[in-house]
């Protein structure tokens, strides 16, 4: 463990340089880091090699020296893993690799009999953006089920349901076989995937069993026993490739082709797989096309369309087609698209040869490409159908420049795929007012709300809390949230009490406190502030954020604070800036019932952050492209001196979360040979949370068109971009219309919601019926209904403005009044609001149902 000087050259942990000069290690696997990285890794209980995964036993943990009435918090987990838990539709993003499957001609082949030229399937499938299943071995599981006459009646019954839920239960890619006896021994299910389909058929066999007969239970084993002879293993797949993100090489192993081989075929068993059927006839048009190229080149075109035709009938009388697919619905149209082409000599002159090779070219690659004004559907893959979607308009005129042209860059986060799936631990300080206005039931229904987060939090998460008043108080210090760390956490929360004056600053000092006495850290780190009223001490504005929170300390923020305006008397100014100042979120609670709802919405973000450091690279590609403007919103954003790069710095993105940046850059007038346009290219840097490790991604480059004219079609507006400029100019005009409310002019700024709501309303995007559009617009007319009058807009009015205005430059959602935002509302958001909707109820009806309590001596004695 000492500093080594022959290393590799990148730190695979910060993909930053090993030079000369730095402190580096070289771990027992042999593998070369810089110290601080694997010491960070350490500290937050990652002992993993990230190249070769093996565990490191003996790890320096270069320790901060923490002292203080703070530095007692639990130690994190030593996983730095946390499962998120089952139905919580929480977790993290996780990586996928190439996907190789393969699929046979049939599923069955009789035990005595041969194939020649059996057809089996192989795709090998590139990952794509959803997060994959956390990966586990798959299972080939027999049950031998007792039928015999002894089982009848309510036994047997009770098996079935048992086996229903086995059923329910296995992965697409567990395996089950059902061999019932009694006398004799059944095979009533071969081995089947538990797939939806598989399953029901699964269950149909189950639901068919009867009882009746003697018991021979040797004879049911001895079946099971054969399950595993009942295949023929015919090949196996493997792919080797170069990750070009990494450029490292890789493999990975595909699953066996089998086939079945049962004594004689049952039902099902010679049913055709519409995967093989469908690439036969896929590739037999492929030859038709190559067939009447030939003829073509040799100048008899009717016996180029006779190939053409035949192999159109064919196509029509397969399967595949026959069943619907897809596929060989948009294959006929090709077909068909190409026997038009040869009509006559003019039509294949003019564009029936282009299109007949264009096809050909399509299917032997078996990569999209441009078929006359319309894409090919047909290997079209996501990154290719988002790409249109990209400029403001798809084509500019050859000769025609364009300033001020909009492009917009989507920064889209993998969904949480599985319950399951790994996510980042977290540390939590929730700090809430307990000042006497906080008396009665809006104290009650605060502590129900903490009772929840409580409850959803993971073991390897960590929660302090702090209330304040007058002063401020840690009722618990950083805790792991086991069974017993919960339970300290209720009882620290059941105790608190009502009184006092309200200091805000006071609370958030020892919340900082807090964290920066911690000894251990998790890697997301975030603040909860609730308060029901104004800074009552005297603090203002800036006053009211201890240092470390502005940033201006060390240059290290302890992470979001996610303020939360309890009732109509909040400080609405003070705690949007406290959310703003440090990238947090502001909600407003007009009902105080919801206050649990608010908090679900909130830590359902929170525990499912997938990313982190998040940093957006812009640079122009055509030479004669500049950078006008970025619309980042909230996220600060720089453009380069020459106006040829641009930067956007994002910092957390949860998963299933979507950034959208609006840019104008300048686009000149493009060369006579030039068919498109390359605007830009982007590229996203980030560190993965699960795993901490610093990765990028490049997205595909913004391209437009340049035809001599526009054509029908070239010049349609996308909606995409039309929809995030209506967006961004509402929240521009919120901005505008808070600047002159916060001067007075409250009717300025009613003028400034009115316009842009008018605007809004004849958009394209609106009057298309964009969903986003519509609920923008209630969000502008409950502004408006906010500052009708100067009574309405202190008293919810204000908050609504600036909540609006929070929810649209942070591009995050937030609680507005007694619902939720339902812009930008992340899955896990919504599954964690949907509980707590659910839990509510509960108690609601629990607290209906119990009886009256008993009257006391002297209430009886007034009766």
């Amino acid at each position: 463990m000492a500093n080594t000087s022959g290393a590799a050259a990148v730190c695979a942990i910060c993909l930053g340089d090993l030079g000369h000069g730095q402190a580096l290690i070289k771990a027992e696997c042999s593998h070369v880091f810089h110290l601080r990285c694997v010491s960070n890794n350490a500290t937050q209980g990652r002992r993993d090699c990230p190249l070769c995964m093996a565990t490191w036993r003996d790890v320096p943990v270069i320790q901060p020296s923490v002292t203080g009435p703070y530095a007692d918090d639990d130690p994190v987990a030593e996983s730095g893993i946390q499962p998120a838990q089952a139905g919580s539709g929480v977790g993290a993003a996780d990586a996928g690799t190439v996907t190789l499957k393969t699929h046979c001609e049939r599923p069955a082949v009789p035990r005595g009999a041969s194939r020649d030229r059996f057809a089996v399937l192989v795709n090998a499938t590139a990952p794509g953006a959803a997060a994959a299943e956390a990966m586990r071995a798959p299972l080939d599981l027999v049950t031998v089920l007792d039928v015999s006459g002894s089982m009848t009646g309510n036994k047997l019954e009770l098996v079935k349901q048992a086996m229903e839920f086995v059923i329910d239960n296995l992965g697409p890619a567990d395996r089950l076989s059902v061999v019932s006896f009694s006398d004799k021994a059944k095979r009533n299910m071969r081995f089947t995937c538990m797939s939806a389909d598989g399953k029901a058929s699964a269950k149909l066999a189950v639901k068919s069993l009867t009882a009746g007969g003697s018991t021979n239970i040797r004879k049911a084993l001895h079946m099971a026993s054969e399950a595993a002879d009942e295949v023929t293993q015919l090949v196996s797949v493997r792919c080797t490739y170069t990750d070009t993100a990494t450029g490292r090489a890789a493999d990975v192993a595909g699953e066996d082709a089998v086939v079945w081989r049962p004594v004689e075929l049952l039902d099902g068993d010679d049913e055709l797989s519409m995967e093989v059927e469908r690439e036969r006839v896929r590739v037999a048009a492929v030859e038709d096309m190559a067939a009447a190229r030939a003829a073509a080149d040799r100048g008899d075109r009717p016996e180029a369309r006779r190939c053409m035709k035949v192999g159109l009938l064919s196509l029509k009388r397969s399967a595949a087609f026959v069943a619907g697919d897809e596929e060989c619905d948009e294959m006929v149209e090709d077909l068909e698209d190409i026997e038009d082409g040869m009509e006559d000599e003019v039509a294949y002159q003019k564009f029936g040869h282009a299109r007949l090779l264009g096809g050909i070219n399509t299917h032997q690659m078996q990569r999209a490409s441009f078929a006359g004004a319309k894409a090919r559907r047909s290997f079209q893959t996501r990154a290719m159908e988002c790409a249109v979607k990209r400029s403001k308009r798809p084509a500019v005129p050859r000769g025609a420049s364009r300033d001020g042209f909009a492009v917009l860059v989507h920064a889209t986060v993998p969904g949480a795929a599985a319950a399951e799936a790994p996510r980042a631990p977290l540390d939590l300080v929730t700090v809430l007012d307990v000042s006497g206005s906080m008396t009665g039931n809006k104290l009650k229904l605060v502590k129900q709300a903490m009772g929840f987060v409580i409850d959803n939090l993971g073991p390897a998460d960590r929660l302090s809390v702090v209330s304040f008043s007058h002063d401020a108080k840690r009722q618990i210090r950083f805790t792991r949230m086991s069974a017993d760390g919960k339970a300290s956490a209720k009882l620290a929360v059941k105790s608190l009490a009502a009184r006092g004056s309200t200091n805000i600053r006071k609370g958030l000092d020892v919340a900082c406190q807090v964290l920066a006495g911690r000894r251990y850290r998790n890697a997301v780190t975030s603040i909860i502030l609730l308060s029901d009223g104004q800074d009552t001490c005297g603090n203002r504005g800036v006053d009211l954020m201890p240092p470390s929170l502005r940033g201006t300390v060390g240059g290290n923020k302890p992470g979001p604070v996610h303020t939360f305006g309890f009732g109509t008397d909040h400080d609405a100014a003070a705690m949007h800036a406290i959310a703003e100042t440090t990238r947090g979120t502001f909600s407003y609670i007009v009902n105080h019932e919801v206050v649990q709802d608010s908090f679900a919405q909130c830590i359902g973000g929170l525990l499912s952050v997938a990313m982190q450091n998040v940093r957006l690279d812009v640079a122009c590609v055509h030479p004669g492209v500049h950078f006008r403007e970025v619309k980042s919103g909230v996220y600060e954003s720089r453009v380069g001196a020459d106006g040829r790069a641009a930067t956007v710095e994002v910092g957390d993105l949860y998963a299933d979360e979507v950034r959208r940046f609006l840019i104008f850059v300048d686009v000149p007038a493009a060369e006579d040979a030039e068919e498109v346009t390359q605007l830009i290219r982007a590229r996203c840097t980030y560190t993965d949370t699960a795993t901490g490790q610093a990765a990028y991604v490049a997205g595909e480059d913004a391209v437009v068109r340049r035809p001599v004219e526009l054509l029908d079609g070239d010049d349609v507006l996308s909606m995409e971009v039309e929809r995030e400029r209506v967006r961004v100019a509402a929240a521009e005009d919120m901005a505008s219309a808070r600047a002159a409310a916060d001067r007075g002019d409250r009717l300025e700024a009613l003028r400034y919601i009115q316009i842009r709501r008018a605007a809004l309303k004849k958009s394209a995007a609106f009057v298309a019926g964009d969903e986003e559009c519509d609920e923008l617009e209630e969000d502008l007319h409950g502004m408006e209904v906010g500052m009708e009058d100067d009574l309405a807009y202190k008293k919810f009015g204000h908050a609504r403005l600036l909540g609006g205005i929070n929810t649209h430059r942070m591009q995050r959602a937030s609680f507005a009044g007694g619902k939720t935002r339902k812009a930008f509302e992340t899955t896990s958001m919504r599954c964690m609001v949907k509980k707590s909707r659910e839990a509510r109820l509960q108690q609601q009806d629990e607290s209906a149902s119990a009886p009256a309590p008993r009257p006391s001596k002297k209430e009886r004695k007034h009766k």
